[in-house]
């Protein structure tokens, strides 16, 4: 076979590879096909050209001839270009044989040292402004109130829905008192003689359709109308109560997400100066700071009671963020004396400043629960007294002489002859009894009210305590004690070692830094004792915080609460659990922060 070996000839031939055998056998068979068409193609066209010359000039056999060669020619074609295309693409669609391959040739080509990179730190801040929230959004500004803000608008909501309930119940004696005024006319006994035998039964007659009410009927309209008026004007302040304890509501809901915040960033948190430090750094060593609104809406312009919390960037894998310009010498003499320290007596760290951030917070939440919940009971009672009010009327309207009696006498017109005359009425119209018990329903809804605005008692515990002066007294004492302890404390001491500290022992022993509860254990507190214990969740811990937190300014509470968790770790150690009294006796809040050094 021209082009291919025979397998006879290659599968004897010892110089031809074994995995080379396939690939002759498929050159073979192609090559074979190949010819073998081409053979057959030839073939075809000499017996086309045959059946031409015997065609004897008919016409349908020379159509067929011509028919056979066109297409032995066509087939020919089709079989040549075939082969040759496939061996000018590559001789290998041909020869079917992968070639050996060729030996690598490795390139040496010169190290290029990469550029200088440059260190690149980001953070990315949460801000989380618990100040701003409490201040100018809960409480919508401080004392002196400014009008038209949230706590005047409670005040004058409360007061005016006090003085509204005051004229409800002046006006419910008045138609009481007009209701006493009805009466049937000739209110006397009849004559008993009418009931002896033979004596008919008192005829009923137009004596007694009149109206019993008609010297006061002017009045008791009067009087009603003036009733409806007061309605109106409680269903408006009603729903400004209502619109109040709804925007309560949703300022409440942030501060409670803010501390929820400050709580799962615990460890990482940083103050407002801490913040503006770090940003001062960064901004010298051109690196990213970006800071995210917790809320878009709040600004805090300024306000020294915010926190800020990272949550991400470089800075989240690095230790502890500390912003220092100490020389590596003088650190490497700091850890020295640490470690020194670490074989002496501690020296116990002075917080000489606390900042009862938990307490202040915790403070608030309770206040606007409270507030909220007086306000919802007032809306309640509003209602209710509206029902009564209505209900006192329904009554005073069923004053009719269908109620009286009338009155006769038994004349006497001969033997066997006797009759009653009617002269009047007796009775008495109005059903007075229930009348009297819609008015006291009505006196004590008012008193109710009057309870939840101005208090009663002492004004010292929740139940007792009235809306006014929760107002008056309670609030502006969390508004004085969040601008002199906390914001004051908060910008008065960092918990970044600031940039411009010289490298001193002696300087970074004196810094004073922000601590949180956890960070100050073991260090001696502003008041002289050890803090030992932060506390949250313990409930009597929680009792506390909730007996004290009416108090009226930092110290009567501070006071109280300690006094109340002395008490709750004596109960503790009575009942036998002296290493849990031992915790709730030393608890300080676990959001607390303070100032320490040295």
């Amino acid at each position: 076979m021209p082009g291919a070996a025979p397998p006879q000839d290659f599968l004897n031939d010892p110089s031809v590879l074994s995995e080379d055998v396939l690939s002759l056998y498929a050159k073979y068979l192609v090559n074979l096909c190949i010819w073998t068409g081409g053979i057959l193609a030839l073939a075809g066209l000499i017996y086309g050209g045959i059946l031409y010359l015997i065609s004897t000039g008919k016409p349908d056999r020379m159509a067929l001839a011509k028919n056979q060669i066109t297409g032995a020619f066509f087939g020919l074609l089709i079989l040549l270009s075939s082969y040759l295309i496939l061996k000018t693409l590559s001789p290998q669609f041909i020869n079917l044989k992968i070639p050996a391959l060729q030996p690598i040739t490795v390139i040496d080509r010169p190290t290029i040292p990469s550029p200088p990179t440059k260190e690149l730190r980001t953070s990315i801040n949460v801000e989380i402004p618990f100040g701003t929230i409490i201040e100018k959004w809960g409480f919508e500004g401080t004392v002196p109130w400014e009008q038209g803000k949230r706590i005047p608008r409670i005040k004058s909501n409360v007061e005016t829905t006090r003085e509204i309930t005051d004229n409800l119940l002046n006006q419910s004696k008045d138609l009481k008192n007009y209701s006493d005024a009805c009466e049937c006319f000739g209110n006397t006994l009849p004559d008993p003689r009418c009931n002896y035998y033979g004596c008919p039964p008192c005829p009923r007659s137009d004596k007694c359709t009149c109206d019993p009410c008609k010297p006061v009927r002017g009045k008791i309209q009067n009087t009603e109308s003036k009733n409806q008026t007061e309605i109106n004007n409680l269903v408006v302040e009603q729903t400004k109560t209502e619109k109040e304890v709804r925007l309560l509501k949703e300022q409440l809901d942030k501060l409670e997400r803010a501390e929820k915040f400050m709580l799962e960033c615990y460890d990482w948190i940083d103050s407002l100066s801490d913040f503006l430090i770090k940003k001062t750094n960064f901004t010298e060593n051109e690196w990213l700071l970006r800071k995210i609104k917790f809320w878009e809406e709040i600004s805090i312009r300024g306000d020294w009671a915010t926190f800020y919390c990272p949550v991400s960037g470089t800075i989240m894998g690095e230790a502890e963020y500390t912003v220092s310009a100490i020389s590596p010498e003088t650190m490497k003499e700091l850890e020295e004396a640490a470690v020194t320290e670490i074989s002496e007596p501690a020296e116990l760290t002075a917080c000489t400043t606390g900042i009862p951030v938990g307490e202040i917070i915790d403070r608030t939440k309770r206040t606007t629960k409270l507030l909220i919940n007086k306000l919802e009971i007032l809306v309640e009672k509003n209602k209710e007294l509206i029902d009564a009010v209505d209900g006192l009327q329904v009554l005073v309207s069923q004053c009719s002489s269908r109620r009286c009696i009338p009155r006769c006498v038994c004349v006497s017109c001969g033997y066997h002859c006797t009759y009653c005359q009617e002269i009047g009425c007796f009775g008495d119209p109005c059903p007075s009894k229930v009348i009297s018990d819609q008015l006291d329903e009505i006196q004590t809804i008012q008193k109710e009210i009057k309870d939840i605005i101005d208090g009663k008692g002492n004004n010292d515990t929740p139940a007792d305590i009235g809306v006014v002066p929760i107002i008056e007294k309670v609030i502006p004492k969390i508004l004085e004690d969040l601008e002199i302890i906390i914001r004051a404390g908060m910008q008065s001491c960092v918990s970044e070692i600031p940039s411009d500290i010289s490298g001193s022992e002696e300087a970074f022993k004196n810094l004073m830094l922000l601590s949180n509860c956890e960070s100050a254990i073991r260090g001696v507190g502003p008041e002289g004792i050890i803090i030992q214990n932060c506390c949250l969740e313990q409930d009597e811990f929680q009792e506390c915080l909730g007996l004290c937190y009416l108090q009226e300014g930092d110290e009567k509470y501070k006071d109280c609460l300690q006094k109340c968790l002395e008490e709750k770790a004596k109960e503790l150690e009575i009942a036998g659990f002296k290493e849990e009294a031992e915790i709730i006796k030393t608890c300080r809040h676990k959001l607390n922060f303070y100032c320490c050094g040295g």
